[in-house]
């Protein structure tokens, strides 16, 4: 299946690089771009068809701010990979790229051999669960609070009194699963407790569907719960039979069962299937 990858850099010898793999790479199409106007025709003529945008973070901040508007009137949830040049990321950088949907930052090729690397490696880089994947999670004692960052860069600050599970004692460590998730915090008083990336949505993100604190008209997760743990106690399984059958912690399956958390319709078709029982029957008001 073709790539159809946008290169927007004003380096020469970077885009000739790209072009001459994209060129050997017949499952590769490639065009670059080193001025918003360009990219504005690129949009017009064939946004839709594009599957990912390569950005040189060395472009000026005017120029940004102008490629992020095109990229969000045309095609707002257009993957963004972006390339640095081993510096952070200044505040108005930061800023500037808090809309896009980016799926990675990575290290400007110095030559045609990284080039190719990282069009080879796209797949990889264009994960479809970056917004649901944790990169890095760090724990601020003065505010008590998790500064939980996604693989797609966003940050969500999770405060300890909006976790029913914590008793407040002293953070021992909280490591990041494997299979990126969701974190574990284990606490001095021996209790330990799972944070999946929806429970992180729920209390953080505002647009999120299953925001704590939007207005919305849908069954109660308190009667959900109860419907999961009626549906689950008949077909005679444990809270840890289902977490082995549908690869939820049993702590997140507890959680949705007591009503202290909105399952997502992803887990809760995994739930369904699991039960073999139609989804409905946990949604159905």
């Amino acid at each position: 299946m073709q790539q159809d990858i946008l290169l927007a850099t004003n380096n020469r010898r970077l885009a000739k690089d790209f072009k001459e793999v994209a060129f050997e790479n017949k499952q590769t199409k490639l065009e670059t771009i080193d001025k918003p106007a360009k990219l504005n025709e690129v949009f017009r003529k064939r946004g839709e068809l594009l599957d990912v945008m390569i950005l040189d973070l060395a472009l000026s901040v005017e120029i940004l701010n102008r490629l992020i508007f095109y990229v969000k009137r045309y095609q707002k949830d257009l993957p963004v990979i972006l390339l640095h040049m081993g510096r952070s990321m200044s505040k108005k950088d930061s800023e500037a790229l808090r809309n896009l949907s980016v799926y990675g930052c990575i290290s400007r090729p110095l030559n045609k051999e990284q080039a190719e690397y990282i069009l080879d490696d796209l797949n990889n880089i264009l994960d479809l669960d970056m917004d649901k994947k944790l990169g890095k999670v760090e724990y601020l004692e003065q505010e008590k609070v998790f500064a939980c960052t996604f693989k797609n860069m966003r940050t969500y600050f999770l405060s300890r009194k909006d976790i029913p599970e914590d008793d407040g004692s002293k953070i021992k460590h909280f490591p990041i699963d494997k299979d990126e998730y969701h974190f574990t915090v284990c606490l001095e008083s021996g209790k330990k407790y799972a944070i999946p990336w929806d429970f992180i949505l729920h209390i953080c993100e505002e647009e999120y569907e299953f925001f704590k604190d939007r207005p919305v008209e849908r069954i109660s997760s308190e009667e959900i719960g109860k419907r999961v743990k009626k549906e689950r106690k008949l077909k005679q399984l444990r809270q840890e039979d289902l977490a082995k059958k549908t690869k939820i912690l049993r702590a997140n399956i507890a959680r949705i069962e007591s009503g202290r958390h909105c399952p997502t319709l992803e887990t809760l078709e995994k739930i369904a299937e699991a039960l073999e029982t139609p989804v409905a029957k946990f949604l159905t008001l």
